[in-house]
């Protein structure tokens, strides 16, 4: 992992590197600022009891041998596997900026993505896919306010089924699966039904060899048009009407 973070920090560009309007717009206006909102402070609150709640969760798979060696806890999952604060604020400003009418969100996890995603743009319709059963109960209590947020409790296979029967065409894609394999599965199988503008967000979290095989293979994709790697996410976009390229920059 040291390796390739080195690399990245090579070869991460600023803002005077970039020659797309809209990367660099989306760059300045979005991902760069660290303006506070409103909402951020209320989110930050309603998860706070959940970041040291010592509740465990059962039938994570292969994630709870290998990573924990035990049952793992919710604040344990909020602190492994969702996306760290400068990250869910980004998908707040990134929707705010879009207005995705869909999103698909594949790995709920505690619902932390899902409460930035439904405060940033509130008439998104979002499906949330969750394979582990107590994390897909507890997003579904801490989401119960939101009218919009559909939760699945199902595997990746029957859970993009379903989903496309509720948005037959998906404007984002935010991907937070735990698993490179499972994260591939989910973009190869939801990329015909998003919208030939649309987008999509990979939890790219440590950036373990395997997430960084599969980052590999989604950029060189064709439909994807506009590539953003920010070592913790990378962005994918949807455009046939603009050229191929690929921006590694500093976040």
């Amino acid at each position: 992992m040291l390796v390739n973070y080195l690399r990245y920090l090579l070869s991460a560009k600023t803002l005077h590197h970039i020659h797309s309007p809209f990367v660099y717009r989306l760059h300045s206006q979005i991902v760069l600022p660290r303006k506070q909102y409103y909402d951020f402070e209320l989110l930050r609150q309603f998860f706070r009891p959940l970041t040291i709640d010592k509740t465990t969760i059962s039938n994570l798979g292969a994630v709870e041998v290998s990573k924990f060696f035990f049952r793992p806890t919710v604040s344990a999952i909020i602190q492994n596997f969702e996306p760290s604060q400068r990250v869910a604020e980004l998908l707040y400003k990134l929707v705010d900026f879009l207005h995705p009418q869909t999103i698909l969100v594949a790995g709920c996890n505690a619902g932390v993505a899902i409460h930035y995603l439904a405060k940033g743009w509130h008439k998104s319709k979002l499906v949330g896919i969750e394979p582990c059963q107590p994390l897909a109960q507890l997003t579904e209590k801490t989401a119960s306010a939101f009218s919009q947020v559909q939760i699945l409790h199902a595997d990746w296979q029957e859970g993009i089924q379903t989903a496309a029967q509720f948005s037959p065409v998906l404007d984002l894609i935010w991907l937070n699966t735990r698993h490179a394999e499972s994260m591939y599965f989910v973009w190869k199988n939801c990329l015909p039904i998003l919208h030939h503008q649309g987008a999509a967000v990979f939890h790219l979290r440590c950036r373990t060899s395997a997430m960084e095989q599969m980052w590999q293979q989604i950029i060189a994709e064709e439909r994807v048009r506009f590539s953003i790697d920010l070592w913790e996410v990378g962005m994918v976009f949807i455009d046939n009407r603009q050229p191929k390229q690929h921006f590694v920059l500093r976040w």
